[in-house]
């Protein structure tokens, strides 16, 4: 009788996806009031979306169930996703 080769583990992130925003204030913060600050472009993020990221990395079949809006910026998350290699079905 021949071996079975071990299967990949396979994986179900369930939990949030949306775009992190990294912003600097130049200068301490004053409660109440308009505060100038450096802005990065906004990041993938999310807990469920970032363990599914880094799982299918390191080459587990990682699926992720979110709830994302059917806007730019939910079909951006999901097809980043699925550029990825996270099963989106």
């Amino acid at each position: 009788m021949k071996a079975e080769a071990p299967q990949a583990a396979r994986l179900a992130c369930i939990g949030a996806a949306n775009w992190d925003h990294k912003l600097q204030a130049h200068d301490a913060l004053i409660s109440a009031s308009s505060n100038p600050v450096d802005a990065w472009p906004p990041t993938p993020g999310g807990v469920a979306r970032n363990l599914a990221e880094n799982l299918a990395a390191l080459g587990a079949h990682t699926a992720l169930a979110c709830v994302l809006g059917n806007d730019v910026a939910g079909r951006t998350l999901l097809a980043h996703a699925q550029q990825l290699g996270i099963d989106t079905r």
